[in-house]
């Protein structure tokens, strides 16, 4: 069986695209649902490139809106986070970020841990990395939606 037998990579211009080895997510599927794994999102234009801004709120802004962009690009939205790990340059920004956070997810939040790096790409402030849930319509096993963003 080849190595990447039920994976799918996504890609999206929407987000983005680093020329580094990596995909900006990978799909692996079961026969109830598929778990959708993203690469590391910072807060990167993906026009220019750039950072959205210096601050940690406007970072974490763009990284999520990132994240949705790659979610979508999937067929799913936020409510398919099943776990997010949010890496920041000071751990003294969880408090900020944490209220960013909150505009993109609802309860019930996804399983998270929060870290302090010493770098990141780019010189970001902040990096975000989740795995969603795709479930799958059980009888055709194509995929099907949460919603929309």
């Amino acid at each position: 069986m080849p190595a990447n037998s039920g994976r799918t990579v996504i890609e999206t211009k929407n987000a983005p695209i680093v020329k580094n080895p990596l995909s900006q997510a990978v799909m692996t599927s079961s026969p109830n649902s598929r778990l959708l794994f993203l690469s590391g999102q910072c807060g990167l234009l993906p026009d220019s490139g750039q950072l959205a801004g210096l601050d940690t709120e406007s970072q974490a802004r763009q990284a999520l809106r990132n994240v949705g962009a790659v979610l979508a690009a999937a067929g799913v939205d936020y409510n398919s986070v099943l776990k997010c790990t949010a890496l920041l340059a000071d751990i003294r920004d969880a408090q900020s970020f944490n209220s960013v956070y909150a505009e993109f997810f609802q309860r019930p939040y996804p399983a998270r841990e929060c870290y302090q790096v010493s770098n990141l790409p780019a010189g970001a402030r902040v990096e975000i990395i989740v795995v969603a849930e795709v479930a799958t319509d059980s009888s055709s096993g194509s995929s099907r939606p949460s919603a929309k963003l």
